[in-house]
């Protein structure tokens, strides 16, 4: 065993400097906050609050774009839009063009429980906002949107000595 602080592994990963290790770390905290500040006070997970927040921005949709729109896997869509239909948060109906699709659609009781976190969200964001720059804000959401490209190809890439 390596004394600590010393490490003996071939590739050791800088952790403040790992892009992937850091937006990891990130969407990490940003999760844990979640939890702390809106699960007690409205009851709702994070699967539960994004599948929500797909409904408040684009309407009613198919739950399979809810998990492409949202970045989550299927299963975990299907189970918390099941939660939310059960406290009478959204509204599940077959799609009239695709028996096979459900849409997925807030019901009153859904629009007012999203308007009630996204503005406890939306005052979050704003603080956090006013913590950067405005240039830098702008550069950042520029950068994520490259980010987001670049990760549709390397979602595929492995590199050859390993595939």
């Amino acid at each position: 065993m390596a004394a600590i602080g010393q490490t003996v592994v071939k590739y050791p990963l800088d952790t403040k400097r790992n892009l992937m290790f850091r937006i990891m770390k990130l969407s990490s905290r940003l999760s844990a906050t979640y939890a702390k500040i809106y699960v007690p006070r409205v009851g709702i997970g994070i699967p539960e609050w994004r599948l929500m927040a797909v409904l408040g921005f684009v309407g009613p949709l198919p739950l399979i774009r809810i998990a492409e729109h949202a970045a989550i896997d299927r299963g975990t869509i299907t189970k918390a839009a099941e939660r939310l239909r059960l406290q009478g948060v959204i509204d599940i109906r077959p799609d009239p063009k695709d028996s096979r699709k459900r849409i997925a659609a807030l019901t009153p009781l859904g629009e007012k429980l999203h308007d009630r976190i996204g503005e406890i969200a939306t005052a979050r964001h704003h603080k956090l906002l006013e913590m950067i720059p405005a240039e830098e804000q702008a550069e950042m959401l520029e950068m994520l949107d490259k980010l987001d490209e670049a990760l549709e190809k390397l979602d595929v890439y492995v590199p050859a000595e390993l595939a």
